[in-house]
């Protein structure tokens, strides 16, 4: 979507080796917070991407992007609520009420669940056509 942008650095990230084929393009969302650590120099980038992270990385790209991100949705409907990560609530709430994360069932999100493809594909054709 940024129609790949310049990266000024190389990623900080010890597990993300320069000659990788999406090196840039996490030194870029990196450099942009768009994408932020486990933990001191670790990206994971062959774990899995839960649903709390998905909307966690929209929701930065959309602030990035500078975009309105004031939306949100209060989670009153949903009985895993509580289950959603500190560092994530905002940006669940903003994507639930975007209509980018749907529940999984018709009480529940499923926030630390990993994302299939086909919600991450959902997601980002939500994204793409919506925000």
């Amino acid at each position: 979507m940024e129609n790949q942008p310049k990266v000024t650095d190389a990623s900080n990230f010890a597990d993300v080796a320069s000659d990788k084929y999406f090196a840039e393009v996490v030194a870029w969302a990196e450099e942009n917070v768009i994408v932020k650590r486990y933990d001191s120099d670790t990206y994971a980038p062959i774990d899995n991407t839960t649903r709390e992270q998905l909307a966690a990385i929209l929701y930065r790209y959309v602030s990035y992007k500078g975009y309105d991100v004031t939306a949100v949705n209060d989670f009153s409907a949903f009985l895993d609520a509580m289950s959603v990560s500190d560092w994530a609530l905002i940006s669940m709430k903003w994507a639930v009420e975007e209509g980018l994360i749907t529940r999984i069932t018709s009480s529940t999100l499923s926030p630390e669940s990993n994302a299939t493809r086909a919600q991450v594909a959902a997601m980002m054709m939500r994204f793409i056509e919506n925000i």
